[in-house]
């Protein structure tokens, strides 16, 4: 099933006068699926580094002096150093006495693998579109 496909599909179940147990979820799937074929026009004050936006590009630095960007609420990207190797760390964090500390699920590219991975955005991209 495409994308296109599971939007139409989202559009028949929220017409009006149906039966179904999705009743409840019409507004956000509404709100969802018009934001994707409409997305709201940014004002002339704002730009890519938009909190709205759930990331910024404006890069932060940990307190040991890696560089990362956040990704969502409670993703990041860091690129770090490790025993002489460089790193691109994508990982989920977790808050813990006040402090915000890396989690179990995530993974770190050593920079040449990184390199390789994209190399292949475009093929991966091409893949997330076919389905």
């Amino acid at each position: 099933m495409t994308l296109l496909e599971d939007e139409e599909f989202l559009l028949v179940q929220q017409k009006k006068g149906r039966r179904g147990a999705m009743a409840g979820l019409d507004m956000k799937l509404n709100e969802s699926v018009c934001c994707r074929r409409n997305p709201p026009k940014k004002s002339k004050k704002e730009d890519g580094n938009s909190k709205a936006s759930g990331y910024s590009r404006a890069p932060k630095n940990n307190d040991d002096g890696s560089v990362y960007w956040d990704l969502g609420a409670r993703k990041r990207i860091t690129v770090r150093d490790f025993k002489g190797s460089t790193y691109v760390d994508i990982r989920e964090f977790y808050e813990k006495d006040g402090k915000t500390l890396p989690g179990k699920k995530g993974i770190s590219l050593k920079a040449g693998d990184w390199g390789l991975l994209k190399d292949m955005m475009d093929d991966i991209d091409h893949a997330l579109r076919s389905r």
